[in-house]
């Protein structure tokens, strides 16, 4: 078979040497006729996402899809556009020009000093659980026994058809957390906004146990109250919501 003085061999495919976009074959039939046959190449313009299609240069058919962005979680970024993962908010992410290639560069934020010699037991994680901290105060943050006669009175609960119950007795060594801890903050950018995020520790209690307290109610009644008394405390993130104990309650036969 000719084409342009070319010969094509039965079952063989070449490209049209005048339309880069044509293919050309030649077929023979069961009867032994011989045909020629042509296929018009269709381009896949459709590219994913963070790529451009490139048109075709030269004799090529079809282009290419070129990277033009950085890809990450589905979202496309520009070169030199910088964002935060919540899968990992200890990283800091920028697209890049690398050979060439549009490429995403993780770079982990930048942490306070950490005392390399600070004692196992006052090492903590700050809030983002980033980075290390080291609690120097937490030999000040301590259960302290509260003066006896302040405790007169400090039990207090209301009970229907029983009216106010309170403790007419002083409670001793029922206990509060006293001490200082740490807090600081850590220049961090968020978004497309850098700025200073506080993380602040307050002494609290990390242990309790029960204990009874009477209480005289205003119908003469005597009830058993038990309450958390604490036994160790500890330097904790602080919450806006401080905890609560509720009482539970028990006649005294």
């Amino acid at each position: 078979m000719n084409d342009n003085q070319s010969r094509i061999e039965i079952g063989v495919t070449v490209q049209d040497p005048n339309d880069s976009c044509l293919s050309i074959s030649c077929v023979s039939s069961a009867e032994g006729n011989i045909t020629r046959r042509e296929r018009e190449i269709t381009c896949d313009v459709l590219c994913d996402r963070g790529s451009s299609y490139s048109q075709p240069v030269s004799d090529e058919c079809c282009g290419k899809c070129i990277p033009t962005h950085c890809v990450d979680d589905d979202v496309a970024y520009s070169i030199g556009q910088h964002w935060e993962s919540e899968e990992n908010v200890c990283f800091e992410y920028s697209c890049e020009l690398r050979n060439g290639v549009p490429t995403t560069v993780a770079t982990r934020k930048e942490c306070p000093y950490f005392d390399p010699e600070c004692p196992d037991e006052a090492i903590y994680m700050d809030e983002f659980g980033c980075c290390k901290g080291c609690n120097t105060t937490t030999g000040k943050c301590k259960p302290e026994v509260i003066p006896l006669e302040e405790t007169v009175g400090l039990f207090e609960i209301s009970l229907p058809r029983r009216g106010t119950c309170r403790n007419t007795n002083t409670v001793p060594n029922f206990k509060r957390c006293s001490g200082s801890c740490d807090s600081f903050t850590v220049f961090q950018k968020q978004g497309q906004q850098q700025k200073h995020v506080s993380t602040c520790f307050c002494c609290k209690p990390s242990k309790s146990d029960k204990m009874e307290v009477e209480l005289l109610c205003d119908t003469g009644e005597t009830y058993i109250s038990h309450y958390d008394n604490i036994v160790e405390c500890q330097c904790l993130e602080c919450s806006d919501n401080p905890q609560e104990y509720e009482p539970s309650k028990r006649i005294k036969q």
